[in-house]
């Protein structure tokens, strides 16, 4: 989106501003959302892998003791 507003704007010479401000702030809308998914995305997988870490110490400490 970012490309196909810098592109127009190139092609209109008739004023010096963003003529699309619209299309360029949706992408950013746009942009944002992904940074929050992939955030949100990262703890949760950081929270699964340090869970399953604990998880097998603990089993593995019940089966040494066990045996």
């Amino acid at each position: 989106m970012l490309i196909i507003g810098t592109l127009s704007n190139s092609k209109s010479r008739k004023s010096c501003g963003i003529s699309h401000h619209r299309l360029l702030s949706i992408g950013g809308i746009l942009c944002f959302i992904h940074g929050l998914f992939t955030v949100a995305y990262y703890v949760s997988a950081t929270a699964t892998a340090r869970e399953d870490r604990s998880n097998r110490s603990r089993a593995a400490a019940t089966t040494t003791t066990a045996a």
